[in-house]
C-alpha cells in the first residue's frame, strides 16, 4: 500500500478516536477500571488513611473503622499499575522487624503523611475509648513500623484533623481536629509543626496579622492540601460557635508555610460558592487547582459532587461528575493523586449504615480541561497538526518517486550507451510501473 495512503488512514483513525475520546473527556471524568485481587481487598471501612508510595506505584491503606465502629490497624496495598489488591505480607522478616509496641494500635480518624525518604507517618486518631497523640513511622520499602520517640511539647490528642507535608523544610503541618470522642466539639484551632529530621514537635505562635485571616474557631473533618507555592489550603469541616450546635463550613483558609502565618483568602468576586461539607477529600491537581470530592452536607447527608478551587485566582467552580462508573455519595473515604494524573478514591460510608470497600479512578486532567470550548480548541489544534503530518507524508512520497524515476532514467541512458537491449527492456518496464501520477489518483 502507498505510504501516503497509510499516513492518511492512520491520521484519520487517530483524530477520530481523539475526538470521540474528548467527548467523554468533556462529559465524564470517572474512568471505568477492572480490579483484580479482590480477595485481598480491605473490608468495608471508613475514616481510614491512604498514601501514595511513588517508588513502586502503590497505594497504602491503613486503619479505619467498620460499620460496627470497630477500628483496625491493618496495612493493605493496592497496585496502581496493575489495578490489583496485593497479597498481605506473610514474610517472617515482617514480624521480626516490628518489635512489640512499634505497630500503631487500631484506630480511625488519623492522618497519614509521606516524606521524600519513602516513609509514611501516622499521627493521632481514636478508638472506642481513647483519642491518640502518638506518631508512628512506616517504612514502605522494608514493611516495618517504628514508634517515634519525640522531643518538644506533645500536641493535644486529636482525630478528624488534617495535615500536609513541607518537604523542603523536612516537616509536617497539622491543623485542627477534635480532642474528645464527641463529633460535636469542642474542636481544636491550633496549627503545629513536626520536624521529621529531629523528631520534634513545634507549636506555632501566630502573629497579630495572621490572626486576622485564621479560622476563628476550630475545624473538624476538614481537608488540607499543600500547594506548589508552599501554602496550606484548608477547606470545609465542622465547627462550633460557643454553645450552639456544630455547623458545617464552606470557607477556604490559607496558611503561608514560608512565613508561618495565615493569609488573606478572599474569593474572587465572580466565584461560585461551594457546598458546605465535612468528611470529604481534597487533592492538588497537576495544574495547581484543588479538587474536592463528596462528603456530608449541612444536613449530614452524603453527597457525590465535585468542586474545583483555582488557587492562583481564588475562584471556585462546580465540576460535573455525571457519568457511568462514578461512586455513590459518601464521606469518610480517602482520595490520593497518582503519578498518572488520576485520583484514586477508596472506601467511606453512606448517609446511613452502608460502608464501602470499592475503588474508583478519576481523571484529574479531565477536571481541568472540561469545557466544550477547551475540547474544540484541542480538536482544532490536533487537526492542524494532522494536516501538517499528512502534507509531509505527501511531500516525502512525491520526492521519493521523483528520485526513483531519475534513477531509472540514468540507468536507461547507461543501458543505451552500452547497447544492452535486455537491460534496457527491463528498465523501461520498471519505469513504466513507477511512472509518476497525480497524487490523488492513487486513491
Amino acid at each position: 500500500m502507498n505510504k501516503s495512503l497509510i499516513c492518511v488512514l492512520l491520521l484519520s483513525f487517530c483524530l477520530f478516536n481523539v475526538s470521540k475520546s474528548f467527548n467523554n473527556f468533556v462529559t465524564d471524568s470517572w474512568i471505568s477500571i477492572v480490579i483484580s485481587g479482590l480477595e485481598n481487598a480491605p473490608k468495608p471501612v471508613s475514616l481510614h488513611s491512604a498514601a501514595l508510595n511513588p517508588i513502586n506505584n502503590t497505594m497504602i491503606v491503613f486503619g479505619g473503622k467498620d460499620s460496627n465502629h470497630v477500628p483496625n490497624n491493618n496495612v493493605t496495598i493496592y497496585d496502581l499499575i496493575q489495578d490489583s489488591w496485593l497479597e498481605k505480607n506473610t514474610n517472617s522478616n515482617h514480624t521480626a522487624l516490628n518489635l512489640a509496641g512499634s505497630i500503631p494500635s487500631p484506630r480511625y480518624g488519623h492522618i497519614a503523611l509521606t516524606n521524600s525518604d519513602n516513609k509514611m507517618y501516622i499521627f493521632g486518631g481514636r478508638n472506642q475509648t481513647n483519642v491518640f497523640n502518638d506518631i508512628y513511622k512506616y517504612n514502605m520499602i522494608t514493611d516495618n513500623w517504628e514508634l517515634i520517640i519525640v522531643t518538644g511539647n506533645l500536641p493535644k490528642a486529636r482525630w478528624g484533623h488534617s495535615g500536609v507535608v513541607y518537604s523542603i523544610n523536612n516537616c509536617f503541618y497539622i491543623y485542627g481536629g477534635s480532642n474528645t470522642l464527641s463529633r460535636d466539639g469542642p474542636f481544636l484551632n491550633d496549627i503545629i509543626k513536626f520536624d521529621f529530621e529531629r523528631n520534634e514537635w513545634i507549636q506555632m505562635t501566630p502573629t497579630d496579622d495572621s490572626e486576622l485571616f485564621a479560622p476563628k474557631i476550630g475545624l473538624f473533618l476538614h481537608t488540607s492540601v499543600f500547594t506548589l507555592t508552599n501554602e496550606m489550603i484548608v477547606f470545609g469541616g465542622k465547627y462550633k460557635n460557643g454553645n450552639q450546635s456544630s455547623t458545617v463550613s464552606d470557607v477556604t483558609y490559607i496558611f503561608d508555610a514560608d512565613n508561618e502565618k495565615w493569609v488573606n483568602a478572599t474569593l474572587n468576586s465572580t466565584s461560585s460558592i461551594p457546598d458546605a461539607r465535612y468528611g470529604h477529600t481534597a487533592v492538588l491537581t497537576p495544574l495547581g487547582t484543588m479538587l474536592v470530592f463528596a462528603g456530608n452536607d449541612s444536613t449530614s447527608n452524603a453527597v457525590s459532587s465535585v468542586w474545583r478551587y483555582h488557587i492562583a485566582y481564588g475562584k471556585w467552580d462546580f465540576v460535573s461528575s455525571i457519568g457511568s462508573g462514578g461512586p455513590d455519595a459518601r464521606s469518610g473515604h480517602t482520595s490520593i493523586t497518582t503519578l498518572f494524573n488520576t485520583m484514586i478514591t477508596f472506601g467511606g460510608q453512606s448517609s446511613g449504615t452502608k460502608y464501602y470497600n470499592d475503588l474508583y479512578k478519576y481523571n484529574i486532567i479531565n477536571s481541568v480541561l472540561r469545557s466544550s470550548s477547551d475540547g474544540t480548541t484541542l480538536v482544532v489544534l490536533l487537526s492542524l497538526v494532522g494536516a501538517m503530518i499528512i502534507g509531509l507524508c505527501f511531500a516525502l512520497d512525491y520526492i521519493t518517486e521523483k528520485n526513483e524515476i531519475a534513477r531509472l532514467e540514468r540507468l536507461e541512458k547507461d543501458a543505451i550507451a552500452k547497447n544492452n537491449e535486455l537491460e534496457l527492456k527491463k528498465i523501461k518496464k520498471e519505469r513504466k510501473e513507477k511512472q509518476l501520477q497525480p497524487l490523488f489518483e492513487k486513491f
